[in-house]
């Protein structure tokens, strides 16, 4: 799993070499970087070992591994903040409105999702020990609202802000994103067993079915 995302990252690196300057490059760069870090210490042969090297337990990891993901992701925003990149098209009132849309739309379901899996996974409460697979709320209309939510607040944010940097990000994101929650199905699966197949049959990965029955 880690290999293919790595494979990835670093093929969109490659591609960026020839038709970017080099700050953009070496912000693809850092991109790929945050990415490999990110999927590297959240793979299981990597966890178990880590925890032993360090005699951590699974709370202990989960909040040394979020508090990396953030501080790193923080830095990386910073880089990408302060970076100069051309506009590709002027906004416009109609993109202003459509665009603030989708970034309360998506925003709204980051943080809904966010304060689930955080509860679940942060390794502050005892609860994180026990995995449970969530059908409910958002997760009864896509399997991963978090990776949807991300999409269309990514989204919104482009159209306001149209600038090379943030359509490259959006395309980074998109794709690693879609990679990632293909491969986390093959995980969950293993963890849950026939239980997440046939959650997989009756809900949706990331687009919702509107006006669809559902099978039962």
């Amino acid at each position: 799993m880690i290999v293919f995302k790595l494979f990835y990252l670093i093929t969109i690196w490659i591609l960026t070499l020839g038709v970017m300057d080099k700050m953009h490059v070496i912000w693809v760069f850092l991109w790929v970087l945050f990415g490999f870090v990110h999927s590297f210490l959240a793979n299981n042969y990597i966890k178990s070992s880590l925890q032993k090297f360090f005699h951590l337990n699974m709370p202990a990891y989960r909040v040394g591994y979020n508090s990396i993901a953030v501080v790193s992701l923080c830095l990386l925003m910073y880089f990408h903040y302060r970076m100069s990149s051309p506009v590709f098209f002027e906004a416009t009132f109609f993109s202003d409105v459509l665009s603030a849309l989708l970034m309360l739309t998506g925003g709204t379901m980051m943080v809904w999702s966010i304060l689930i899996y955080f509860k679940q996974h942060s390794g502050l409460y005892l609860q994180s020990n026990i995995p449970a697979l969530q059908t409910t709320g958002m997760h009864s209309a896509v399997r991963h609202p978090l990776y949807l939510g991300t999409l269309i607040f990514l989204a919104g944010t482009t159209l306001f802000w149209p600038m090379q940097k943030n359509i490259l990000a959006f395309i980074i994101i998109f794709f690693y994103t879609l990679t990632g929650a293909w491969l986390e199905e093959k995980k969950l699966v293993k963890i849950f067993g026939s239980d997440y197949e046939k959650y997989q049959k009756k809900v949706p990965m990331l687009l919702p079915r509107f006006g669809i029955k559902k099978l039962k």
